[in-house]
Formats: C-alpha cells, sequence, structure tokens
C-alpha cells in the first residue's frame, strides 16, 4: 500500500503543484494516515491481488463547500462566491484550491469520503449540494468513478437532532449518487467521543 498524504493547507485560487509526499505502509509512517482508508485499501489488496496507492485529502472540521470549486460552488447557490487571499478551513474552496486542484491529473479508480461533521449546524442543502460536489469532482477526472462515503458517527453536536438530520440527508443522497454507497457507523460511534477507536468495521 503507497500513499500521498498532501500537506493540510488551503489556497484563495487553484493551484497547478500541491504539496505532500509519497510514504509506503508501515507501522512506523502510518501515524497520519486515515485508518478508515487504510484499512478499506488493505481490503482490496487482498481482494484485487494488486498494489494499491491512496492519494489522502484530509483536513478536519471542514464542510463540502471547501472541498468544491468557486465556479461550481457559484452555479449551486447562485451567487458570487469570495474567498479570501489566505482562506483558513472554514472558508468556501480553499482545501479544493490547494489539495483537490493539483492531484486532478493522477489516475484514479474511485474515491472514498468521509465529511460531514461541520455541515450538521447547516443541513437544509447538504441532501442537494453533496451529489453537486460529487458530479463535479467526477467531471474533474473524466471518469464515473465509484463513490462510496462513511454516514458520520453519532456524536453529541450540542443536540441529538443535529446528528440525526445530517445522517437523514447523507442516506437520501444514496438515491441521486450513482455508483455509491454508504457505509453506517451508528453500532460504531461514541456520542462523547467524535473520534471514535473501531475503524477497521
Amino acid at each position: 500500500i503507497r500513499v500521498y498524504l498532501s500537506d493540510r493547507k488551503t489556497a484563495s485560487t487553484p493551484q497547478q503543484y500541491g504539496s505532500g509526499h509519497w510514504l509506503t505502509c508501515s507501522p512506523s509512517t502510518t501515524w497520519d494516515v486515515s485508518a478508515c482508508a487504510y484499512f478499506f485499501a488493505h481490503t482490496l489488496t487482498k481482494a484485487l491481488d494488486c498494489p494499491v496507492a491512496i492519494v489522502q485529502c484530509v483536513y478536519g472540521a471542514t464542510k463540502v463547500q471547501a472541498w468544491m470549486s468557486k465556479p461550481v460552488l457559484e452555479q449551486f447557490l447562485g451567487r458570487s462566491v469570495e474567498v479570501p487571499d489566505a482562506p483558513t478551513y472554514k472558508h468556501p474552496c480553499g482545501m479544493y484550491n490547494q489539495i483537490v486542484h493539483p492531484v486532478e491529473r493522477f489516475a484514479m479508480r474511485g474515491m472514498i469520503y468521509y465529511q460531514g461533521e461541520s455541515n450538521c449546524y447547516d443541513t437544509i442543502r447538504y441532501e442537494s449540494i453533496f451529489p453537486t460536489a460529487v458530479r463535479s469532482w467526477r467531471k474533474a477526472w473524466q471518469r464515473e468513478f465509484p463513490f462510496f462515503y462513511t454516514q458520520i458517527a453519532p456524536f453529541y453536536y450540542d443536540s441529538t437532532l443535529r446528528c440525526a438530520s445530517i445522517q437523514e440527508q447523507q442516506a437520501h443522497c444514496l438515491d441521486s449518487i450513482p455508483l455509491s454507497g454508504m457505509a453506517v457507523t451508528s453500532d460504531l460511534g461514541d456520542s462523547l467521543c467524535i473520534h471514535y477507536v473501531s475503524k477497521r468495521p
């Protein structure tokens, strides 16, 4: 298993080159690798009997809007979107510009996705904006690749309804994202710890 770790940085405009590095998975190198991604790749190596590479694009506490390009997000919202010169993880399009756009020329067979916690405070549009993001990524790679995502784990976001609301939106997205699948974590999570430990299942 090989992993490309994208650096957790943002940019105000799409970057031609990102920053990151490749590593070979071993007990001494995987401390910063997504556990869910690692176990998924490990399963693939066994099933396919071939090497598997992961391109890891991650940044905690981000909304899906941060991973979308400015033109796509503006078309979805029907208005202009302001991206500051030095965006943070809270701003739209910043992660797309620095992390996603530079790796769009990488060959890819599929995508796994685990996000949604920060969107639980604004779930009204998630059912429509999430599929829009997926369509834009498939268009960027010019491939209708399989897309698998993890429903957020149960956690008490100052209200039990917040988690349930985004989980419901994510479940509805299965009907509007072709070639998709969703992993459910309701039996694995910890309502008091957002970073639950049971990642292998």
